[in-house]
């Protein structure tokens, strides 16, 4: 009987990442534009995820097009 609950519970959770119940991607995972960073609506720095600066606002972009237009938030020390 305990064998089978382990089985079971073993199988269901191999199983919660199809259904769409993963955990979110790492902040320093690479999407198809590079490294995502974020930045704000009215800010000219871009960040980490989680940096306290975006607590209000958060607009998700790779690093490669960051570096354009903003300059590294020396708070949560983005890749640059």
């Amino acid at each position: 009987m305990v064998k089978r609950i382990v089985l079971l519970l073993l199988l269901s959770s191999l199983a919660l990442p199809a259904f769409g119940c993963r955990k979110e991607a790492s902040p320093t995972s690479r999407t198809a534009g590079g490294v995502p960073v974020y930045v704000t609506r009215t800010g000219t720095k871009y960040h980490r995820a989680g940096c306290r600066h975006l607590a209000k606002s958060q607009l998700r972009m790779s690093l490669e097009d960051a570096k354009k237009g903003y300059e590294p938030c020396k708070i949560c020390n983005p890749p640059e």
